[in-house]
């Protein structure tokens, strides 16, 4: 289904101009404006759960942490590693009628997120069992956290909706008009000293206008505590007077949307916890980023304002326990903000941005990609999608883009380009491969999906690599199957039966009839001949198909005549 716009971060022009050095110094109701700013902050606003460590055991990890780092600067290193993990999305509506379901009224629809760990086997995502518990603790913590919070907006939604005239057309059109709670949460970081998460959240109910808050939720890997701004930084008076110099930086005119008396003092409250405010943040590859929302700091036109405080200039200000990082990695891109990104024995400042192209040049739903490398831009013209995210590769200090962008009928194709150079330049188009739904987490082991259309279509996937030249290289000429499809078959049928699955996908069964009513379940495919089904006995069957003409054909039968549950989407 086509989405009618891109969702993106609205920010001003100055946000992308922010200065590297550090130096060592709406939820709407039916109340008034100023109650209804109030009751939004409340309960739109992810809340910080507290630190359930005391103050001296906070610090004596901390400085444990310190004691065992390879060194005080904030490199790289060795004994940092990733920790792989996937970010779900739950959707939700809410009805007038509940007992009627999509032939009543929509009230609200929405999301919220779920984060789990784990890693990618065989095309599937399986969590750790015995790996990182005190994290997996904290992450499920999280996670009834977020459920609670939606389920309590979605609860306000209720609630306001009686009392919402809007919703009292009969004109039978039951989508026209509805609110919404849309959670969203985008691991930043994602290794052995630190998981970060940053969040977005925007929840319309009747107002002029939505509210969008930006959260951030931090986490000790090691022991699953959760992290305050005081457990990251080690000198308070340099932090404060750091962020409010380079909040005047990047925002110019910030005082004359200012609705505090005093930004420096506000930040410091924030920094405190003052009133239960805490200033919100999340870590990534390169840097501290700190958030502020609508009406933090600023009035809502204003407003928001983010600043980063990078590990390479900001060693003096922060425990380099926690600015430790991997060499290697992938990291979402935010398009708010730059990224250091590393090339050889050097690092250079990535920002990356979009804005439609010209309609009358290159027709609707085409976007112009701009690729700044240490300022120096490097422009693309991507047709035929309405929606892009972006992630940087970086291995062995070579970095690559990946634009992952989609396209009708929600396909996906992906652009690549090389930032090892002066300028960025382009390495292809992997038009039939994209993530998906799956973000990297490792440039060494990474999951790429298509469709696929041997005996059924469906979604595959297939486990990929960071090549030399920045190219996804695939680690299997074969895909795993992502789909619960059952195929049973309407008459027997002699196929080449596996006791397991080679590693290489080769076939080495033994011709074997499976009766009429068996039935299999696909597993993997190589997209061109074959598929591997699972046998109800724990065996695979090998389905050589015949895909040279229409309809396909297995032993010279139709596929549709052979097996019931065959579907072709179209």
């Amino acid at each position: 289904m086509k989405k009618p716009m891109i969702k993106a971060v609205v920010l001003t022009a100055a946000a992308a101009c922010l200065i590297s050095s550090c130096g060592k110094t709406g939820i709407s109701d039916k109340k008034s404006s100023g109650e209804q700013e109030s009751t939004a902050l409340e309960s739109a606003l992810p809340q910080e759960t507290e630190n359930t460590a005391s103050t001296d055991t906070a610090s004596e990890s901390a400085e444990s942490s310190i004691d065992n780092a390879v060194s005080t600067d904030s490199s790289s290193t060795d004994d940092i590693t990733i920790v792989g993990s996937r970010v779900t999305s739950n959707y939700d509506n809410l009805y007038m009628d509940s007992s009627a379901g999509i032939d009543t009224k929509l009230l609200a629809e929405g999301h919220y997120p779920s984060i789990a760990l784990g890693t990618y086997d065989k095309g599937t995502f399986t969590e750790y069992k015995d790996t990182y518990k005190e994290l997996s603790d904290a992450l499920n913590e999280y996670n009834q956290s977020r459920y609670d919070l939606y389920k309590k907006n979605m609860d306000l939604c209720k609630e306001y909706a009686a009392d919402d005239e809007r919703f009292n057309d009969e004109s039978g059109d039951f989508y026209g008009y509805y609110y919404t709670v849309d959670m969203d949460s985008s691991i930043q970081r994602s290794d052995s000293a630190v998981f970060s998460i940053s969040e977005m959240t925007s929840t319309y109910m009747g107002g002029a206008h939505p509210f969008t808050a930006y959260t951030g939720y931090n986490i000790d890997s090691q022991t699953g505590k959760q992290l305050k701004i005081s457990d990251i930084v080690t000198d308070k008076d340099a932090f404060i007077e750091t962020v409010n110099e380079k909040l005047h930086e990047a925002y110019p005119d910030i005082d004359s949307g200012s609705i505090v008396e005093d930004i420096k003092q506000t930040v410091s409250d924030m920094y405190d916890g003052k009133d239960d405010i805490n200033l919100q943040f999340y870590m990534d590859h390169d840097a501290l980023e700190i958030m502020f929302s609508q009406y933090d700091l600023t009035c809502y036109a204003a407003g928001p304002e983010f600043i980063s405080l990078y590990y390479k200039d900001c060693a003096d200000l922060l425990n380099p326990a926690y600015t430790k990082t991997t060499r290697d990695f992938a990291s979402n891109v935010d398009f708010s903000r730059p990224l250091t990104i590393s090339s050889g024995d050097t690092s250079k400042t990535l920002v990356v941005s979009y804005e439609p192209a010209s309609a009358e040049q290159y027709g609707s739903d085409c976007y112009e990609l701009t690729i700044a490398l240490d300022g120096r831009e490097f422009k693309d013209i991507i047709e035929y999608t309405y929606n892009i995210s972006a992630f940087v590769l970086s291995k062995d200090n070579k970095s690559y883009l990946y634009v992952d962008c989609t396209s009708d009928n929600d396909w996906e194709f992906t652009q690549v380009y090389d930032l090892n150079g002066d300028t960025a330049a382009k390495v292809d188009d992997f038009n039939d491969i994209a993530f998906y739904s799956s973000a990297p987490v490792d440039p060494s082991d990474f999951i790429m999906s298509t469709r696929g259309g041997v005996l059924s279509t469906y979604m595959l996937s297939c486990h990929y690599d960071l090549g030399n030249d920045g190219s996804p290289k695939r680690k299997t000429e074969y895909w795993w199957i992502n789909s619960d499809s059952e195929l049973t078959l309407n008459a027997p049928v002699t196929l080449s039966v596996m006791d397991s699955l080679t590693e290489d996908g080769s076939d080495n069964g033994t011709n074997t009839e499976i009766l009429s009513g068996t039935v299999l379940k696909p597993v993997r495919t190589d997209n061109k001949s074959w598929v591997d089904a699972l046998t109800p006995d724990g065996k695979y069957a090998r389905i050589v198909v015949d895909t040279s003409d229409w309809p396909q054909k297995v032993n010279g039968t139709s596929i549709e005549e052979l097996f019931d549950g065959i579907v072709f989407a179209g």
